[in-house]
């Protein structure tokens, strides 16, 4: 809720319309401003007519319509706009005078969105519409948005016992009463959350271990056959990629063999740059000598043109010389002529000089005359008006004097008013504390009454439930037979540990099954293995009679061919035979073989040719038998391992199956899981009536409890209503003896006020007739003191007018001598000025010796500035010329040094064959490309080996009979039973994962049980405790003290910058501490803050009460009456802190000051200002 502005008109001192704006500028510029005004001028009016316009209330009267409308006024009316979140609203409050009699006061209510429309018209309903638009009634709106800062001030330097009624005064009966009608809805919701929670508990059902083992156990097989299905894949994939490569071979092998050769070429062509870069490798031991011979050839050039640029600047620095020269010499001229007319005119200078000093001398003295005399006449003024308030000073003394006379005549009887007034207020505290002690007991009588009731109500509740849980306890019982009853028929007969055994069993028996199934197929892949194996031993016999037949026909030509070998093997030596010349040998002439030609030994190859590779043909088809005979034993070897191995696993199960037939371990695989599931099916059913047969058990023992400790409630509840009947009885008899003593003392107390006319007072203002009696007394002697005052006052001023005379005559005396000097003084002065202007006229000398001087000056200074130049020029020029003599020789140095250079690196690098410079470059070029090359070439070698490999992966690796369709139909297979698995794996996770969940979610429930349990507890002691005889209005105020406290220390933390923090004290419940962070967290009394500080402290308090009151509603109008005296600087400093932190949380801040400084420091100000008429006017300023 925001206060928007306020609009009224003849509310008591306001006369006239007026209107505030919160809104507008200059108030919502800055979001902080004060009321400020005398006192009496209507800064707290302006509250009322918020209050007024709102609820048609006021905090201050009871009756506004009557006592705050202006008397001479026929309205009066108090108009607040107001906006709630982004809806605005305006209410309005009227009445109107006829004759003397107010009329009854009217009120309506507006919507302000778009239109003005009218909501509701009558005073009840507008109340309650604003109460319901704000959440605020007419008393939460005064503690939520006019903060009683000042009253907890108050609170905080009250000693401990009396903030209890400080207390209850700021917070009020509503608070109270909320609070605790909040802690009996507590503990009812408490107790209905907490048996929610239990019927909860009661209904859930939670999975049994079994079943989770059960799924454990399957995922677990089916992710050990997923594996076995991985490696066979793995198997399948690679036979068959290479029966792709097969099928692809020839093309495969010729890219393989055309990659290779161009490996090879390009691992060629690296290895040439490598021995090209081996052989410019020397070209490094040149590189240094290359480059400063490179670097001294470009130092020359670099010399050689900083000397040209040296050279180029002579003429223009030669003209600038002969420039600067031809000005210096006109410069001088004008410097000589400056001073020769200075010269002619110092004579003229000194004597006007001279006259100047003593014109100003003879000035001063006249003005140091001049200010003597005016300080006497001043003095002489004051002193006779002085003189003159003396003498009105002494006619008010003596008419003052005379009143004061006849007063204490007329009055003269209050003399010994004092003396009496001890008797009085001793019987007046015996009256009040018997009234007290009325009140007192009239309000334990309440309590005791509404105390009895509340045990007669927990009587029949005790009773109720007595009843309630001996029948909830005689339904579990019936619940807990049937239960049982149910829990055999499950079992029928058999046990649980009978029903697990069996499962066990059948698992077992499934994993016996399913590894002869694997046994069964592994059997079906050798196929007929054993009659393959004598159909291979027949073939070898006839292969091995075969090459035994044709060895023995080889043999029968063994003669000739011995006979051709011994002649083939003297063919060399034959033809080294010449015609007519005799052999080597034998030495004969004579040469058959030669004449004749030699024997043709071509048909007997042919024969023995074709004998021998028919041969060879059949030994190699004998070599393969052979080879597949061991293959076959093997098979053989492993089938006889698999026959075994199926019958270990038939005597596992008990089985006697044929060897290989797989279906009847389907058929029992069928069985079992069948088997299995109806066992699991009646466990879980068993489990399920099993726990909640127990649950049943636990409920009736709690109930059983309950009943029990029932009884025991109703027992103490008796007792505590005959308690509580014996304690009111008590209670109205107390009340009676003490009406008794009080009529007695109003007896006593009426005689002693009747002759003082003083009335008997009124219950809550006891103390009025003393404080009005003593007020008397001390009037009486106030009126003798001022009287005593008044006539010394009066002797002390005829002593002030006999020494206002002296100090008269003293003046006078004095001013007559100053007034002759001042008047001779005058006439020198302007003798003087006479004689000045005669010799000079309008000419002033001084002024003209100034012009000179400074002409003569800056001539000078611009000649020195020239001299300088010109002499930085000509050294300029000298060092150029040095420096370019300095740059040619060094020029020279630098070539030869390059030329020295370049013909020692020729001469050291001929030795390793390079002829001139360029070749040195060459080579040092190649060796910059090094890492490219080694590059290149290692890329070559993992080629030509990346080549080598491929074509090696064409040769045969896998000897299969599959085709590669066979192959790719295994492996889908394969996958699709994978699929199936990882499907059967992800059903297993989901359940699991369902079924610790819901274990989690029971572990969860009962924990959440026990919290609430606590929370009940907890909420059902303090219930008890507000309820309790006597203490409860105690209770309470600490219970709302503490919520105060939170609230505050939210505030203050922020305020403080966490610094500050209330504590309780644990001596005294409503004791109170400040905790300091900076001074270790320590703990110290609220009575040892400073006035800021106390004033931060309150005004969290207040904004704390503000939160509770508006139930943490968004108040965003705040004002607040500070309620302070005097402020020094540092609490001046932490009130305007704690006042703009307020501010900056978007809160416009209105601040009641009373204090003057405080006022000074806001700007922003509603200003109340008094007129002699006792109107008040109201004027905004920023």
């Amino acid at each position: 809720m925001k206060i928007l502005g306020v609009n009224f008109k003849n509310i008591n001192s306001l006369t006239g319309a007026w209107e505030i704006r919160f809104d507008r500028s200059p108030i919502s510029d800055t979001g902080l401003f004060a009321i400020v005004g005398p006192n009496g001028s209507g800064k707290s009016s302006i509250l009322d007519a918020i209050t007024l316009g709102l609820y048609g209330e006021t905090a201050r009267l009871g009756s506004p319509e009557t006592g705050i409308q202006n008397l001479s006024e026929k309205e009066s009316y108090a108009e607040v706009t107001f906006s709630v979140m982004d809806h605005r609203y305006c209410s309005r409050w009227s009445v109107q005078k006829t004759g003397d009699n107010p009329e009854p006061p009217e009120m309506s209510l507006f919507a302000l969105n778009g239109g003005k429309t009218l909501l509701e018209s009558r005073t009840i309903p507008v109340r309650n519409r604003i109460a319901e638009l704000t959440g605020l009634d007419f008393k939460r709106f005064c503690r939520s948005i006019l903060l009683a800062q000042g009253e907890f001030s108050a609170f905080l330097d009250a000693l401990e016992n009396e903030r209890a009624d400080i207390l209850e005064k700021i917070i009020g009966p509503e608070m109270l009463q909320d609070l605790e009608k909040s802690i009996r809805t507590r503990a009812d919701i408490e107790s209905e959350r907490l048996h929610q929670l239990k019927e909860e508990a009661a209904g859930f059902q939670t999975p049994g271990r079994a079943h989770m083992d059960e799924i454990r156990l399957s995922m677990e097989q089916a992710r050990e056959d997923s594996r076995e299905i991985d490696r066979t894949l793995e198997t399948l994939r690679d036979l068959e990629a290479w029966l792709e490569r097969m099928e692809q071979e020839p093309m495969a092998e010729q890219d393989a063999v055309e990659a290779l050769r161009m490996a090879e070429t390009r691992f060629t062509e690296a290895r040439q740059s490598l021995q090209q870069l081996e052989l410019a490798r020397p070209a490094e031991r040149y590189k240094k000598a290359l480059a400063r011979g490179e670097t001294l050839k470009a130092r020359a050039e670099e010399i050689q043109r900083e000397g040209l640029r040296l050279e180029a600047q002579v003429p223009a620095r030669e003209e600038r010389i002969g420039e600067l020269e031809k000005r210096l010499s006109g410069i001088r001229t004008e410097l000589d002529a400056a001073r020769e007319r200075l010269a002619a005119r110092n004579g003229v200078f000194i004597e006007a000089a001279t006259l100047d000093r003593e014109i100003v001398a003879t000035g001063e003295r006249f003005l140091k005359t001049v200010s003597r005399l005016e300080a006497i006449s001043r003095e002489q003024r004051d002193t006779s008006l002085k003189q003159s308030e003396l003498e009105e000073r002494t006619k008010d003394l003596d008419g003052r004097i005379q009143d004061l006379l006849q007063w204490i005549e007329a009055h003269a009887g209050e003399k010994n008013l004092e003396a009496e007034i001890p008797a009085m207020e001793s019987l007046l505290t015996r009256f009040t504390a018997i009234r007290q002690q009325m009140e007192k007991y009239e309000n334990t009588r309440s309590d005791a009454f509404k105390a009895d009731r509340r045990a007669a109500r927990a009587l029949g509740h005790a009773e109720t439930a007595v009843q309630k849980a001996q029948s909830k306890a005689d339904l579990l019982k019936d619940r807990k037979t049937d239960r049982d009853a149910r829990l055999q028929a499950v079992f029928g007969g058999e046990t649980q540990d009978s029903l697990k055994a069996g499962i066990d069993h059948g698992i077992k028996k499934l994993a016996v099954c399913k590894a002869l199934i694997r046994i069964g197929r592994k059997a079906d892949a050798f196929g007929n293995v054993r009659d393959e194996l004598p159909e291979n031993n027949s073939r070898m016999e006839a292969l091995t009679e075969s090459i035994s037949m044709e060895q023995s026909r080889l043999q029968a030509l063994e003669g000739q061919i011995r006979q051709r070998d011994t002649i083939r093997r003297f063919d060399p030596d034959r033809g080294l035979l010449q015609p007519e010349e005799p052999c080597p040998l034998c030495g004969a002439s004579i040469h058959p073989f030669l004449d004749n030609g030699g024997i043709d030994f071509t048909e007997l190859d042919h024969i023995v040719r074709e004998r021998e590779d028919k041969i060879r043909t059949l030994r190699i088809e004998l070599e393969s038998l052979q080879t597949q005979d061991m293959a076959l034993r093997s098979r053989i070897k492993a089938l006889e391992e698999l026959q075994q191995e199926w019958a270990g696993q038939c005597a596992v199960a008990g089985e006697a199956w044929d060897f290989g037939d797989i279906n009847s371990p389907s058929e029992s695989i069928r069985i079992v899981r069948k088997e299995i599931r109806s066992a699991r099916s009646r466990m879980r059913t068993a489990w399920w009536h099993l726990w909640r047969a127990k649950w049943t058990d636990r409920g009736l023992e709690r109930k059983l409890e309950k009943l029990s400790k029932r009884e025991k409630l109703l027992e103490l509840a008796r007792d505590e209503h005959e308690t509580r009947q014996k304690s009111l009885a008590q209670i109205n008899g107390d009340m009676d003896r003490l009406g008794e003593n009080a009529d007695s003392v109003r007896s006593e107390l009426s005689g002693h006020l009747q002759r003082w006319q003083e009335p008997l007072p009124d219950p809550g203002s006891e103390n009025l007739p003393v404080e009005r009696l003593r007020e008397r007394s001390e009037m009486y002697s106030l009126k003798r003191r001022e009287r005593t005052a008044a006539a010394d006052e009066l002797r002390l001023l005829q002593i002030q007018r006999q020494t206002f005379s002296g100090v008269l005559q003293r003046l006078q005396e004095e001013a007559q001598p100053l007034s002759t000097e001042s008047e001779a003084i005058q006439t020198r002065l302007n003798t003087l000025k006479a004689d000045r202007k005669a010799r000079y006229g309008i000419l002033d000398p001084t002024r003209e010796r100034q012009t000179l001087e400074s002409e003569v000056a800056a001539i000078n200074a611009e000649e020195q500035s020239l001299t300088r130049e010109v002499d930085a020029l000509r050294q300029g020029m000298a060092a150029d010329r040095k420096a370019f003599q300095q740059l040619a020789d060094q020029a020279l140095q630098t070539r030869k040094e390059a030329d020295d250079a370049e013909r020692d690196l020729l001469e050291q690098s001929s030795a390793a064959g390079f002829l001139s410079l360029n070749d040195i470059r060459d080579g040092l070029a190649i060796l910059q490309g090094e890492q490219e090359v080694m590059s290149r070439l290692a890329g070559a070698e993992r080629a030509l080996t990346a080549s080598r490999e491929a074509l090696e992966a064409l040769r045969p690796k896998h000897t299969t009979q599959d085709s590669l369709d066979t192959v790719r139909w295994k492996i889908s297979d394969a996958i699709r039973r994978q699929k199936t698995l990882e499907q059967d794996i992800d059903g297993c996770e989901r359940a699991l994962e369902q079924q610790q969940q819901a274990q989690q979610e029971y572990r969860e429930l009962l924990q959440a049980i026990a919290v609430q349990e606590k929370a009940y507890a907890e909420a059902m002691e303090v219930r008890q405790s507000v309820e309790g005889q006597g203490e409860a209005g105690g209770k309470l105020q600490q219970l709302l003290l503490k919520q105060l406290m939170e609230e505050t220390n939210r505030h203050l933390t922020a305020l403080s910058s966490g610094r500050y923090s209330l504590r309780p004290s644990r001596e005294n419940v409503l004791g109170l501490y400040i905790e300091d962070a900076l001074q270790a967290r320590a703990l110290r009394s609220v009575k040892t803050l400073s006035g800021g500080e106390t004033f931060l402290v309150s005004l969290c308090l207040a904004l704390g009460l503000s939160d509770m009151a508006g139930q943490h509603r968004n108040i965003e109008s705040l004002f607040l009456d500070e309620g302070f005296g005097a402020l020094d600087d540092e609490m001046l400093y932490k009130v305007m802190s704690a006042l703009k932190s307020l501010r900056a949380s978007g809160k416009t801040v209105g601040i009641v000051s009373h204090v003057k400084r405080l006022a000074e420091e806001i700007p922003t100000q509603i200003r109340l200002e008094k007129g002699q008429d006792g109107s008040t006017r109201i004027t905004i300023v920023a």
